[in-house]
């Protein structure tokens, strides 16, 4: 894509400008000529990204164990931690090998904390998240390596297992599987999928 040979992370925004993570650095994609320009470079790995109405670029560093952010429109390198400690962990205030992420009109911060099986969410501002799925939540069929997560204009939660590549939608009713549920089905919802992460458009 462009000279981009590998993406981490992508991000599209409404003016159809993508924004890739290539190893430790930010590219754009910009649709109205066709180019690529550098936009960040990070001392951590950036494997996912998500940008928030605040022209905040949201970036998951999963071997530090953080969510760091930058500015959009800023030539600074100077990053803010937003979650996690640079450590792994199962504390409130720690990530382990975090992945998606997604950033509601609010600034809440949801995470995929992958190896502590749960979705955190932390608050603009709090230093400790507050789970809000975990593996032992009976309700949420087996969280198990969750990778992937979007919450819809309902506020209900879509969650992607590297477990089994799945997709989950929780509710406050309970959750279900809604893609890759069964290998031995041939309804595509039920056909086993390599799913790594999921979107919504607009609609």
């Amino acid at each position: 894509m462009n000279g981009i040979e590998r993406i981490d992370g992508l991000f599209v925004l409404t003016d159809n400008d993508i924004y890739v993570t290539q190893f430790f650095r930010v590219y754009r994609l910009i649709a109205a000529n066709n180019t690529v320009e550098p936009v960040a470079r990070y001392c951590q790995g950036c494997y996912h990204i998500f940008i928030a109405i605040n022209n905040v670029i949201y970036c998951s560093a999963e071997f530090s164990h953080l969510v760091i952010t930058r500015s959009l429109h800023n030539d600074s390198n100077i990053v803010t931690i937003v979650a996690g400690v640079g450590l792994r962990g199962s504390n409130e205030n720690m990530l382990n090998y975090p992945h998606g992420i997604f950033v509601n009109t609010n600034l809440d911060l949801y995470v995929a904390d992958r190896e502590n099986d749960r979705i955190q969410l932390f608050h603009p501002g709090e230093i400790n998240g507050k789970t809000v799925v975990a593996r032992n939540d009976i309700s949420f069929c087996q969280l198990i390596k969750p990778i992937g997560i979007i919450l819809d204009g309902n506020n209900q939660l879509y969650i992607v297992l590297a477990y089994n590549y799945r997709i989950f939608r929780q509710t406050r009713y309970g959750c279900r599987c809604i893609a890759s549920c069964s290998s031995t089905s041939s309804n595509l919802v039920d056909q086993k999928l390599d799913i790594k992460n999921i979107v919504f458009d607009k609609f």
